[in-house]
């Protein structure tokens, strides 16, 4: 391996080092109440270092969303794979959405911190950050594809033909992030408030999407 490409090797790793400590943190604390200096410490980077890599908490916020939704689609994607029918594959995104939130709840739970920060400390940022709009241009380049799977669906049959597929995934998808981002964040306080797990509620929420997509 020559120098440059072990520099660049290294870089990577302290790009992923940051990450990696802005998600335990935000995690944990919420992205509000966390410091870049805070951030700094526990990657034990100097606080130089870290603003080379990042130039504001929110430049870093966008990143660490942006690897929170590649691991959401990723497991989803997987899941897609094997999938015949659009129904099927409905069922498949909804079962890799599942397994999102069994296995990754620490990332389901920044989604959640960050998609309430995002209408007060980060507005403007939003706008015209370019990790923002690299981090939206990928959020909507996968709406499509999941509005193209329920387009598949009324084709093959497998889905009512009077669904409006970029309303359903806008409506639905968001719903179901929503639903799940609540249950991380407020999972003391509604274990003991609710009748039922919240598992099972969001498996329940599941089979009302695909018995609403399901022809007569």
């Amino acid at each position: 391996m020559g120098i440059k490409e072990r520099q660049q090797r290294e870089k990577e790793q302290r790009y992923n080092d940051i990450i990696e400590a802005a998600i335990r943190l935000f995690s944990s604390r919420g992205l509000k109440k966390v410091t870049m200096e805070e951030i700094s410490r526990e990657c034990e980077f100097s606080k130089g270092a870290l603003y080379f890599y990042f130039k504001s908490k929110e430049d870093l916020a966008f990143a660490v969303m942006d690897r929170c939704y590649r691991g959401y689609i990723e497991m989803v994607d997987a899941r897609l794979a094997g999938a015949q029918t659009g129904l099927g594959k409905v069922e498949a995104a909804l079962a890799g959405s599942l397994e999102f939130f069994d296995t990754r709840p620490n990332l389901v739970k920044i989604m959640g911190y960050f998609d309430y920060y995002i209408d007060y400390d980060f507005k403007a940022s939003y706008a015209a950050d370019p990790v923002a709009i690299g981090f939206r241009s990928m959020i909507n380049a996968y709406r499509e594809k999941l509005a193209g799977i329920i387009r598949e669906g009324i084709a093959d049959g497998s889905i009512r033909k009077d669904v409006d597929p970029a309303k359903f995934i806008l409506v639905y998808a968001d719903a179901l992030l929503a639903y799940m981002q609540k249950f991380t964040i407020r999972e003391d306080i509604l274990d003991s408030a609710e009748p039922y797990a919240p598992r099972e509620l969001i498996s329940y929420m599941m089979e009302l999407i695909l018995h609403s997509l399901r022809p007569a």
